[in-house]
């Protein structure tokens, strides 16, 4: 357990956590430095991993891909931010579309050795960072039955994305 992970979250910290994982974490006993940065004293991160699930399942959109990530399973996920995209039909590079990343998601929804979708490429076709997030996270998750890993420009958009998707019943 000596590991420099544990200076690192004592020394360095998170920078720019967001308003409700800062009043969680100083809850559990972390610190808010002078800089602002949100840093775990060694006994808050052995307590929290004392508590940590020994067993957890990633819920997929459909239940034939749910992951169970207990044991020593290993799983293969997509990942990347590319905002170039290889045309094989015109031997040129092309800035990424949000049509790309949907066709990454129906590929990978077919690949068996591939056990989770994660955004591939950047949606260059989109400018506004909120439309953008929104557009990600729908293409992503209309695309595969998989298990969707995903990200946001800014923690407020992941409220407006979640209702959205569930007014399009896709959650």
């Amino acid at each position: 357990r000596d590991s420099n992970i544990y200076r690192i979250l004592e020394e360095v910290g998170f920078k720019d956590a967001t308003p409700h994982c800062t009043k969680t974490c100083v809850a559990a006993g972390a610190i808010v430095g002078e800089d602002g940065r949100l840093r775990m004293p060694r006994s808050v991160v052995d307590n929290a991993l004392s508590k940590a699930q020994r067993k957890l399942t990633l819920f997929a959109q459909d239940p034939e891909f749910d992951l169970d990530l207990s044991g020593t399973r290993v799983h293969f996920a997509t990942a990347g931010a590319a905002v170039m995209i290889a045309d094989s039909v015109k031997n040129e590079y092309r800035a990424s579309t949000s049509r790309d990343l949907y066709d990454l998601a129906r590929i990978v929804d077919s690949c068996e050795h591939i056990h989770m979708f994660q955004r591939m490429c950047v949606l260059r076709d989109i400018e506004d960072n909120y439309e953008m997030d929104l557009n990600t996270t729908y293409c992503s998750v209309s695309g595969t039955r998989k298990h969707v890993g995903a990200s946001w420009g800014h923690y407020k958009h992941l409220e407006k994305t979640l209702e959205m998707l569930h007014i399009l019943s896709l959650i």
